[in-house]
């Protein structure tokens, strides 16, 4: 597919196009838009597929056609003149075709998202099913393409069918409750058809002057000021789109504490969501405590805690001072008095009796979803889950939507994992788009930060390629990551072959399929001397064939992650879809080798794979539910419990696998408890019990077959950075 981008001449709209003619769509754009007088408008967003939009984009697409859509106004004539525009340019071109082919072309798209981020997106199109008769046709369509469990209830589909029937009836608060009650995601939206597309009307363009275009609510006469404003700040009634008014005006901001939104300093009610910001109250999870507010504080001096570090090899009670971001002391008998009263009234004091210091964990392998499934997660509550498990170091794998095989991809997460209050690093692909044949470009993504290359969740099938690749990472200093199942081994996903797909009936994937893949790349590693990491290992013939290719001196290494160490394939029977991933849980043998390769060094890193997944998505058949459960906030409780409790490892061992190693290997610095170290430092109980509810997850989801387990290892507190930025 190409990508073209179109600007105005006076640079007012702005629109991005996808097409498989990019260059002549490019033309047909740039021409109209060259005869259009458009001023004052904000930018908006035009998607074309020739093979559909579901097919190229699914979820991201609405995604990012709400991010384009959100508190913006157009004017209608102008927008519906582009779209008569590229309508006919598109039904002129060889390459598209519109009866497989659809465009999303609608201003009245309707894009609800709620206060507790769960989403709904309603499709008003302006042209197109029988002259315009959306209701009969169209909804139709619409519902018969929803899939989620909730969509196939039959009073959610009335309920649905009612309110997009009087559209002039829904309020905001309606909308937004149903979204929580449903939260609707559309994967199919229908095709447009030559039979039912009737040729527009085209209406003279009525432009407005550019400037601070305001409104006046017809509803109560109140004038507002911000040209974006969705919702009249005084009434809180929906703005009708032609109320606009042109005035310059000298504006202060009132910030919304729902949903952001920059109002007026006078508003009642948010432009932008619509809630009356002073009767507002942030649910009781994410408001903070005036205990927890003191993260301001610049020093933090913890007492009596039993410090235990892999790195320095201190295993002692002992007192830890931090000041400016970093581990200022460490000893006996530390106390706020030893300073001076201006600086002591500044120090947080915590007591940790009877709790373990430790430096701040480190996981390698999650996925944060973002960009593109953010419905599932992002990278803003991927770090709020972190940092409630006590990690304060992230790798985000790169198969995002759009994947991360390219420089503006990677700086997009780079930049918005800097806002986390953790450090959240990103991998990049070995191939672009994932397609296993043609590298990226290595050396710019290196150049740009990426902490290294992986094709998590699909297998690079060509040698030839890998080998390539792993000669460039050699060069690059920068490891590879690889997701071993040979897909001819697999009759189908998730399940391991065996006993229990047999019960089921399911098929399953081999142990083969990770076994034949893990013997390859073992041998590959050895003969390029590439830095190379096996991913979640699942069977212990491939933790045999680890052991053998460490002896030959391969620089090869593994992970593990808690659900293969803790469970397994009989996990299915009893959790269903919260227990089904890639690779599967398999015997109670592999279990057992997986933990014998810990112990002995075989496998170095414990990570989560925290894979995020929507509760619609999880309540599917187990044979269409995605893989994948989430880890950030059960993996220290498990180790402690599946490894350190019966007594396999120490717990000096598994902060060395959750922290050391797993830093170490993306060539970081590791955290250490010592001074002038980097204050990231985790506090938990060991012998803590807690259990694990739904409620209470920091991720979007829930998928985790750990929910009602009591667990050992509460984390009390998350320092990074010098900054307290989770307490229980």
């Amino acid at each position: 597919m190409g990508k073209v981008k179109v600007t105005s001449k006076n640079n007012q709209v702005k629109v991005q196009i996808r097409s498989s003619n990019g260059e002549q769509l490019n033309q047909n754009m740039a021409a109209y838009l060259s005869s259009v007088n458009v001023e004052g408008f904000l930018p908006f967003y035009i998607v074309t597929n020739s093979e559909g939009f579901t097919a190229e984009y699914g979820a991201a697409g609405f995604e990012t056609a709400k991010d384009f859509f959100k508190n913006r106004v157009i004017d209608q004539n102008t927008f519906y003149n582009f779209i008569d525009s590229s309508v006919k340019a598109l039904s002129g071109m060889s390459a598209y075709n519109m009866e497989y082919g659809n465009v999303l072309v609608s201003l009245d798209t309707v894009l609800v998202e709620s206060r507790t981020g769960r989403a709904m997106y309603l499709y008003y199109p302006v042209y197109g099913y029988n002259n315009g008769n959306f209701f009969n046709t169209f909804l139709g369509d619409v519902v018969s393409n929803m899939t989620t469990p909730s969509a196939t209830d039959v009073s959610y589909i009335e309920r649905l069918n009612d309110m997009l029937r009087h559209p002039d009836s829904m309020s905001w608060d309606t909308l937004k409750e149903y979204a929580d009650s449903v939260k609707v995601i559309i994967p199919n939206v229908p095709q447009m058809h030559p039979a039912s597309y009737s040729e527009p009307v085209i209406t003279p363009v009525q432009p407005i002057n550019s400037g601070n275009a305001g409104k006046t609510c017809p509803v109560c006469g109140t004038y507002n000021a911000l040209a974006d404003a969705v919702f009249c700040s005084n009434c809180g009634n929906r703005l009708n789109l032609d109320d606009i008014n042109v005035s310059i005006v000298e504006t202060e901001y009132k910030t919304c504490p729902a949903c952001g939104f920059v109002n007026s300093p006078d508003s009642v009610f948010c432009a932008g969501c619509g809630i009356k910001m002073d009767e507002y109250k942030m649910p009781e999870d994410k408001q903070e405590t005036d205990e927890k507010k003191e993260i301001q504080n610049t020093s933090i001096l913890i007492k009596n805690g039993r410090v235990v570090d892999p790195v320095s090899g201190t295993d002692e009670v002992i007192d830890v001072f931090i000041k400016n971001n970093v581990i200022e002391e460490i000893g006996h008998d530390i106390n706020a008095a030893d300073f001076n009263s201006e600086e002591s009234d500044n120090i947080k004091i915590i007591n940790a009796d009877g709790m373990i210091v430790a430096p701040g964990l480190v996981d390698t392998h999650v996925h944060f979803r973002d960009p593109g499934f953010t419905y599932k997660e992002d990278i803003i509550t991927g770090a709020s889950a972190a940092a409630r498990g006590g990690f304060t170091t992230v790798v985000c794998m790169a198969n995002t939507k759009p994947v991360v095989d390219n420089v503006e991809t990677l700086r997009y997460i780079q930049e918005k994992g800097e806002t986390t209050g953790i450090h959240v690093m990103q991998t990049a692909t070995v191939t672009k788009e994932l397609n296993g044949t043609e590298l990226v470009d290595m050396e710019a993504l290196a150049d740009a930060g990426a902490a290294g290359f992986t094709d998590d969740g699909i297998p690079i099938m060509d040698e030839h390629v890998l080998v390539t690749a792993m000669k460039k990472a050699v060069e690059l200093d920068l490891p590879i990551s690889l997701h071993e199942e040979d897909p001819e081994f697999i009759i189908r996903p998730g399940v391991n072959q065996g006993k229990v797909s047999d019960q089921l009936g399911y098929g399953g994937a081999s142990a083969t399929a990770e076994d034949v893949m893990v013997a390859r790349d073992c041998m590959l590693a050895l003969n390029t001397g590439a830095s190379v990491c096996i991913q979640h290992i699942s069977s212990g013939n491939s933790v045999e064939l680890v052991r053998l290719a460490k002896k030959l001196g391969a620089d090869i290494h593994a992970e593990a992650t808690p659900h293969h160490f803790t469970l397994t394939e009989d996990a299915v029977l009893k959790y269903g879809t919260n227990a089904r991933m890639n690779p599967p849980l398999r015997t109670e043998n592999d279990r057992e080798k997986i933990i014998e390769g810990i112990k002995d060094g075989t496998i170095d890193m414990i990570v989560t794979d925290h894979a995020p997944h929507s509760e619609e998505e999880k309540a599917k058949p187990l044979e269409n539910a995605p893989s994948g459960i989430t880890g950030l906030e059960t993996s220290l409780a498990l180790g402690i419990k599946s490894l350190v409790e019966p007594g396999h490892i120490s717990l000096m061992k598994l902060i060395e696998l959750m922290s050391k190693n797993p830093a170490e290997f993306y060539r970081m610095v590791p955290g250490s408890i010592t001074k002038g170290a980097s204050a990231d430092i985790v506090i938990f109980g060991e012998k803590d019990l807690w259990t694990v509810n739904r409620e209470d997850f920091a991720s979007k989801a829930c998928n985790s077959p750990f929910i009602g387990w009591e667990l050992p290892g509460k984390v009390h507190y998350t320092i990074c950075s010098g900054k307290i930025i989770y307490q229980a």
